[in-house]
């Protein structure tokens, strides 16, 4: 037997660098990361990007300048003639424009120029050409305390992905001299070749040779003579590219220096407030920059194009300071969250005080004081709170995070200012600013993790606000709806960091995070975390909404507006010109009173539409189940006879002397009794199901509530007998009815509902041991009152505002991941159910225990009556 190693062959490299790195974009943000873990102050990005198109002229000093071989010399020779001191092209056909084309654009160049703390001969043999070495992830930290944002080893392969060919001239810190390292990645294709095989070559040079290149690099750029001296290049590394990859243009440049605007998050310190344009950046305030260097993480990086030599420069990140609603979020290790909302959409100045009149405005945080002092309120939630009934062990392996996101309207409706109190705002300024910036984008250790919030790439929206709000897509307004925010409405961050969330690990290709379980949960506690913000947002805007429509007595003046309408269409068929000036007055405001009522019916056609969209895919349910009825009927009628069949086969297979013999669990007539009890308890849910869809309960007409409850408690005595739940019931006799129109089919929506979060509140871990539901009829100053009461644990203590249980969406049941799972529509049916009826819903005990009233209108010939 013999011991054969693997090889890997040379083409691995290619596969690794060139065919993992995505884009040009992603492999110069790499080995700008390389500068920032070497502890670089400083990043120059250069493209000396001369020769895009062949030149029809060229000085003798720029002909001369061409780095050719003999043989391209020889050609270019043939190509063009001396005229006047100057090299003028000859006319020629398309095969020698391509090959004159190929020549010019290898003189093409990319420089990436730190003053970190360079390599020595040691450090480039065993760490930056050992493919994969965790050294990064061992030695995690810089000496000046900067996590290192390379774990993987295979970075410097990025440099394929750029250009065929490499050359760094690199100078450790404190010494005089360093080392010209070369590579040509296409030495990595030669057929059968392995790794060992291809060698990159590597000699001694000098200070003085690493400084002349930098100065000579820059020399073509205005402004930056001295910029190797104020940004103390005493050592580091340059990085030259040449064949490049890609036909670099201006487009190209600028969606560069985009990407990286935003490569690295906002800081609040006077960093980015230093230098007042880049003359000043690279020419004086050299005592500032002594300050700025000081600090361990300042990292600048700086971007200059030959295409357009005035037009870069310092890259700074841009801060949001014009938003309507910023929330800050801070997760510690105690899994505590401190939340801050800061309101800024609303003109306090201008606001309606009778808003503060509404009981929920007179409570914090939305109290008439929070709004006139710092409109800025801080609280802490734990997780429990935040994501209730996830019981999953991912929640605890979320390190700490900070998160920050920014929600901003793109336009301002007129309208919506008056009725809203919304402050203007520059929407052209604001939509350019959200098309560069937008997006929710996640820093790892000062540095972005891509895709995550790129404009224009599939993970834009990688948070799925789109389709969360594509669910729910009542407006802010909507009484009943649950408003969210659009991820083209948002510009956010997070920062996490690769020592406190371990788990957080990259994808090979160093494009996102691994869709580990953990990182799912955090997503949905991301998305918990917004939800904050947009509760807070609609509770006000569903206030003042209601407020402006109490003051304008909307309800009230819509059949006026009819009639002005009428009247107007009216006399726009005659002749005006005779009108008094009192008269053309009169006709403008009824116009103008007119318009406003449009306005409020407009929006309350949106209203219902939005509900219409809830309300056709409950229908879709409805409808799906009701075509299966005559299916679901024939499953229940035999579902019990089957297992007292097998039971009877058996008996005259097996002796009962057999079974006595068997241990319980291989005893086929004890796995029949269990298998029988199951299929008891889906009959009866069955039952409760065909029940609900029969065809008489969708027809309105007039009922006696008591035969309701009656059958009601037949239906789901079964079902409750196997949990052990006793229900009360209103009980009748034959001196007393209680009569009521409605259709049938309301009426288990709403009682079915009820009982059914019951049911699961009487599953949770808190729950008492008994298992009561109470339900209460009675008359009350000319009504019908409903008192439902359970004898359960309530509604979860992490429930702020008990009547959020009424809104569309809002669930408590998740899955492990923390995703929800319930439809969030059950309460929603029953409230607006009531609503259809004019009644009205309250809550009277949240917890423990849960109690709600129900009031109904009645007629002169319903309600309860006594036949005494």
């Amino acid at each position: 037997m013999k011991h054969v190693p693997f090889k890997v062959s040379a083409r691995a490299a290619r596969l690794i660098g060139r065919e993992n790195v995505s884009n040009a974009d992603g492999a110069i943000i790499e080995l700008i990361k390389n500068g920032y873990d070497a502890d670089a102050t400083a990043c120059l990005i250069i493209f000396d990007i001369k020769y895009n198109q062949i030149p029809k002229k060229l000085t003798l000093g720029e002909f001369h300048s061409l780095e050719l071989g003999v043989k391209e010399e020889q050609l270019l020779q043939s190509f063009y003639k001396v005229l006047n001191g100057f090299y003028e092209l000859k006319t020629i056909d398309e095969s020698q424009e391509n090959q004159l084309l190929a020549i010019f654009r290898r003189q093409n160049r990319i420089y990436i120029i730190d003053n970190g703390d360079g390599m020595s001969d040691e450090i480039i043999e065993n760490n930056w050409m050992t493919i994969g070495t965790n050294n990064k992830e061992v030695d995690f930290e810089s000496k000046k305390k900067r996590v290192r944002t390379g774990a993987k080893g295979i970075g410097r392969f990025a440099l394929d992905r750029l250009g065929n060919q490499s050359r760094m001239i690199t100078i450790p810190r404190g010494n005089f001299g360093g080392f010209d390292w070369k590579v040509r990645w296409s030495d990595f294709e030669r057929q059968g070749a392995n790794l060992d095989q291809v060698f990159a070559q590597i000699s001694n040079t000098s200070y003085d040779t690493f400084f002349l290149t930098i100065e000579k690099i820059l020399s073509i750029f205005p402004n930056t003579s001295k910029v190797a001296t104020k940004k103390k290049f005493s050592q580091g590394t340059i990085i030259e590219i040449s064949e490049l990859r890609d036909n670099w243009n201006s487009e190209n440049i600028q969606g560069i220096y985009k990407n990286l605007e935003i490569l690295t998050p906002p800081q609040d310190s006077f960093e980015f407030e230093y230098f007042e344009d880049e003359a000043e950046d690279f020419e004086g305030q050299s005592d500032r920059l002594e300050e700025i260097e000081v600090d361990n993480y300042a990292f600048k990086m700086y971007l200059h194009s030959t295409m357009a030599p005035k037009e870069y420069g310092r890259i700074r990140t841009s801060i949001c300071d014009d938003f309507d609603y910023k929330l800050s979020a801070e997760y510690n290790e105690n899994q505590e969250l401190i939340v801050t909302i800061h309101r800024n959409e609303f003109n306090v100045e201008l606001l309606d005080k009778r808003l503060f009149e509404y009981p929920q405005m007179k409570q914090w945080p939305f109290n008439k004081e929070t709004f006139e002092t710092s409109n800025s309120f801080t609280k802490k939630y734990t997780l429990p709170q935040l994501m209730p009934g996830n019981l999953s062990g991912s929640l605890d392996n979320i390190g700490p995070f900070q998160f920050t996101v920014y929600f901003m309207k793109r336009s301002l409706q007129q309208d919506d200012k008056e009725r809203l109190f919304q402050r203007e705002f520059p929407s052209s300024t604001r939509s350019e600013w959200l098309d560069s910036f937008g997006g929710i984008k996640m820093f790892r250790d000062s540095f972005r993790v891509r895709p995550y919030g790129e404009a224009g790439g599939s993970s834009f929206d990688w948070l799925t606000l789109g389709e969360r709000a594509a669910k729910s897509p009542a407006g802010v307004t909507h009484k009943s709806g649950s408003w969210k925010v659009r991820p083209n409405q948002v510009a956010g961050l997070i920062r996490i960091s690769r020592i406190l969330n371990l788990n957080f690990e990259d994808k090979s290709s160093r494009e996102g995070i691994q869709e580990t379980p953990e990182f799912q949960t955090f997503k949905v506690l991301l998305l918990r975390i917004i939800q904050l913000f947009e509760d807070d947002r609609q509770a006000i805007m569903r206030l003042l909404n209601q407020l402006y429509e109490e003051v304008n007595e909307q309800e009230l003046n819509k059949d006026k507006a009819k009639k002005v309408a009428e009247k107007v269409v009216l006399e726009s068929a005659r002749s005006t010109t005779n009108n008094t000036k009192e008269e053309v007055e009169k006709n403008q405001n009824e116009r103008s009173f007119l318009a406003k009522q449009v306005l409020a019916f407009s929006r309350e056609r949106d209203e219902l539409i939005t509900e219409l969209k809830l309300l056709k895919g409950l229908a879709s349910t409805g409808l799906v189940i009701t075509s299966f009825a005559h299916e679901l009927k024939n499953l229940s009628a035999n579902i019990l006879p089957r297992t007292q069949d097998l039971r009877a086969v058996l008996q005259k297979i097996i002796s009962n002397d057999t079974v006595q013999k068997l241990k319980s669990y291989n005893n086929p007539y004890i796995m029949i009794d269990d298998f029988r009890n199951q299929d008891q308890r889906l009959k009866h849910w069955l039952d409760i199901a065909l029940n609900v869809i029969r065809k008489d309960k969708r027809t309105r007409k007039k009922v006696d509530l008591y035969m309701m409850f009656e059958e009601y408690e037949r239906t789901w005595s079964a079902a409750l007998a196997f949990q052990s739940v006793e229900l009360i019931i209103p009980k009748s006799n034959v001196d007393k009815t209680c009569l009521f129109r409605m259709f049938p089919i309301d009426f288990d929506s709403v009682f079915n509902n009820l009982l059914s979060n019951s049911l699961d509140a009487f599953q949770r871990k808190d729950a008492p041991n008994s298992r009561q539901i109470t339900i209460g009829l009675e008359m009350e100053d000319g009504k019908i009152v409903f008192t439902y009461e359970d004898s359960g644990p309530g509604l979860l203590a992490t429930i702020d505002n008990p009547y959020k249980i009424f809104e569309s969406f809002f669930t408590t049941k998740l899955d492990a991941i923390g995703r929800p799972v319930g439809t969030g529509l059950g309460m929603w049916i029953v409230k607006t159910t009531i609503d259809e009826y004019r009644g009205q819903v309250e809550l009277v005990k949240a917890r423990p225990g849960f109690k709600l009233k129900i009031k109904l209108p009645v007629r002169k010939d319903e309600g309860i009556v006594n036949h005494v």
